[in-house]
């Protein structure tokens, strides 16, 4: 809840926050000229007053401190136009107003220090030589008396105001999801099957746009404890033919593994067996409906279906069917090209088929 609701003239926060900005930039200007004339004075003050005077009127550092204050006072002018933009930003300008109630607190402690660093030096007794030496002095202090006073108000307005913003963002929310909460709990309590429900901790931004007694009045809708949740007529339970891949009676797809935990019946994809692959034993025939060539050991005949050599150390019949195009092995075509000449044919021939003696 924010501390202020108005501020002086002004019955909107953000009104007066901006006339907040721009009072901190015309005090930033008058501090400004304020302190070139005392740094004028304290000059003249350094050069004319004797050692013994300088000691009294003037404390260790007093002009580097001003100097400070100087520099102090241009950036109180920009620190107030950086207040001004980051109210037109709204919620995006938080480090614009934020920088602003800090730096503006800082500058206020800082006179408040200088202010009494003087005071002390000098001290009470000596205050009424400094009005008759510099009358200007008591113009100055009820300036600073009354420029602190508006710029602490003028800190409330913008803190308050800032407090206003995030409750207008964030109370509603707050609230719209209270409400829906509710709403959900006691709809998924009663409501019949199939009856969606709204969610539990999040609003859309319909939603949130809508006024506050819609939405207690949403939040009161209920299904009377008669309507029992029941389960569909539609829904049936799952047996284990629904969880394998392909499904019962359908041939294994040519390109591509099964789905991620699908029962797995067919030959390796080409890029490397599934998980979980587990491949046939040595020696033992390949899976049903594989149609590569036969694992190595196989002493069997070769799968239905295949075209290609017969395994090694088949003693069967050949393979049914004409050999595949490019197959080079027993019993398919001679590789074309150039010949070896006879003796080595005859040589070869020798070592193929040996007399018989």
């Amino acid at each position: 809840m924010p501390i202020l609701t108005s501020c002086c003239c002004w019955e909107q926060l953000t009104k007066a926050s901006r006339a907040t900005a721009l009072f901190t930039m015309v005090s930033g200007v008058i501090n400004f000229i304020i302190d070139v004339w005392m740094l004028v004075h304290l000059h003249q003050m350094d050069r004319n007053l004797e050692d013994n005077e300088k000691f009294i009127f003037l404390p260790p550092g007093i002009i580097a401190l001003i100097y400070i204050e100087l520099f102090a006072s241009i950036g109180l002018v920009l620190v107030g136009m950086v207040l001004w933009v980051g109210i037109n930003y709204g919620y995006d300008g938080k480090r614009m107003v934020f920088g602003w109630v800090y730096y503006v607190i800082a500058s206020r402690c800082y006179e408040f220090f200088l202010m009494v660093y003087i005071l002390v030096w000098i001290g009470g007794h000596r205050v009424m030589d400094i009005v008759y030496v510099v009358p200007e002095s008591i113009g100055i202090t009820v300036f600073w008396l009354l420029d602190s006073a508006l710029m602490i108000a003028g800190i409330l307005c913008v803190i308050s105001y800032w407090q206003e913003l995030m409750d207008f963002i964030y109370g509603k929310a707050k609230k719209a999801r209270r409400f829906t909460k509710l709403s959900n709990i006691r709809n998924a309590a009663y409501s019949a099957s199939g009856r969606a429900t709204p969610r539990s901790m999040f609003a859309s931004r319909a939603y949130l746009g809508a006024s506050q007694p819609s939405i207690a009045q949403f939040s009161q809708f209920s299904v009377p404890p008669s309507n029992a949740p029941s389960m569909p007529s539609s829904a049936k339970p799952m047996s284990q033919e629904a969880f394998e891949y392909p499904p019962h009676g359908e041939p294994y797809p040519e390109k591509g593994g099964p789905p991620p935990g699908a029962q797995y019946r067919g030959p390796p994809p080409q890029r490397g067996p599934p998980q979980g692959y587990l491949p046939p034993r040595p020696g033992g025939p390949p899976p049903q409906g594989y149609r590569g060539p036969p694992p190595q050991g196989y002493r069997g005949p070769p799968p239905q279906g295949y075209r290609g050599p017969p395994p090694q150390g088949y003693r069967g019949p050949p393979p049914q069917g004409p050999p595949p195009q490019g197959y080079r092995g027993p019993g398919g075509p001679q590789a074309q090209g150039r010949q070896p000449p006879p003796q080595q044919r005859q040589v070869q021939q020798y070592f193929d088929d040996p007399p018989k003696y």
